[in-house]
């Protein structure tokens, strides 16, 4: 077997078992130490409000209060809409009885102004049409009667000339 250097082996002499689990559970204790610290400031860097988890949880909450502001603006203006849009249709159901009676009063008319028309019509066929026969025929016998008296002053006018 190798010797071991006598420095050593009086440090380990001197070293009882107890020391050596006195100095493990330092060693432990520090390494527990060290990662509670550790998880502390990772910790602190999430609850920040300027940055990391906290920010994220302030500006969700602002879009969500901003959003709860936009629908209930939103459903107040549909609700407005709602009684207009309600308002104006009774308005027209209130008004079809009067826009039918309007429109059949129309249709009356129209039917009564047509048989006018017609009666019109037929009295003009029957009156207007002789009597444009009449004046074409007076209107000729007029032109034949002036032919004859522009003959006449032409022949008075000659035996005197």
């Amino acid at each position: 077997m190798s010797a071991r250097p006598p420095f050593f082996e009086n440090i380990l002499a001197s070293i009882s078992q107890g020391s050596i689990f006195d100095f493990l559970l330092i060693f432990i204790s520090s390494l527990a130490v060290f990662y509670c610290w550790l998880l502390s400031r990772r910790l602190k860097a999430l609850q920040s409000l300027e940055s990391g988890l906290g920010a994220s949880i302030v500006s969700l909450t602002d879009a969500i209060t901003k959003t709860n502001r936009a629908a209930l603006e939103a459903k107040q203006s549909t609700v407005e809409t709602v009684q207009t849009l309600k308002g104006l249709l009774r308005s027209a159901e209130d008004a079809m009885p009067l826009v039918e009676a309007r429109l059949e009063s129309l249709r009356h008319s129209q039917r009564s102004a047509q048989n006018k028309h017609d009666e019109l019509d037929a009295i003009m066929k029957k009156t207007v049409d002789p009597a444009i026969k009449n004046a074409k025929a007076t209107s000729q016998s007029l032109l034949e009667i002036v032919q004859e008296i522009h003959k006449y002053e032409q022949k008075t006018k000659k035996k005197k000339g």
